[in-house]
């Protein structure tokens, strides 16, 4: 993995492992650093690569980042940021639940965004699972009805319970 650009600096890095031998000045200094790299990162550069990516206005993929990370520690990194976030989140007085809740909003319309792509660009693609989570209860209620209408009748095995678990879900 690259050390350029990091968020914390290789001195920063022996600091916060307790191997600097810094007099009080400078560590106050290196305190302050820190802090600011860690706000500048969550304030600004977090949401720049979002809204860079998800416009397609650099050539950069989510899958790109996540390749830069070895296989073997891709899942405890992504763990360890969450719970990272979640603390600063709550140092900050804030409601974690609420922030956890508001994040998956945002990645279940996300998701949602980019079916709707995978349908408009190939839609013999989209899977069942996947035109589900496109859809809501009320729509597939309504498909359901107009279904069962244009079919007069004719039973299509598992539908129903189809219907009943997309609609016990929302």
């Amino acid at each position: 993995m690259a050390e350029s650009g990091a968020l914390l600096t290789p001195s920063q890095r022996e600091y916060l492992r307790g191997k600097s031998d810094i007099d009080d000045s400078a560590e106050r200094m290196t305190k302050k650093r820190i802090r600011e790299r860690v706000s500048q990162t969550l304030v600004e550069d977090i949401r720049l690569l979002q809204q860079s990516i998800e416009s397609n206005t650099v050539s950069i993929e989510y899958e790109d980042i996540v390749d830069e990370i070895p296989q073997y520690d891709r899942r405890k990194s992504f763990s360890r940021s969450i719970v990272f976030i979640c603390r600063l989140a709550a140092a900050g007085s804030m409601d974690v639940d609420d922030i956890v809740n508001e994040a998956q909003t945002e990645i279940k319309e996300g998701r949602k965004k980019a079916i709707e792509k995978k349908l408009r660009e190939n839609s013999k693609s989209v899977t069942l699972g996947e035109l589900l989570e496109v859809v809501n209860a009320e729509e597939v209620t309504e498909l359901s009805e107009n279904l069962t209408e244009d079919l007069s009748g004719t039973e299509i095995d598992g539908f129903d319970d189809l219907i009943e678990k997309e609609s016990d879900d929302n």
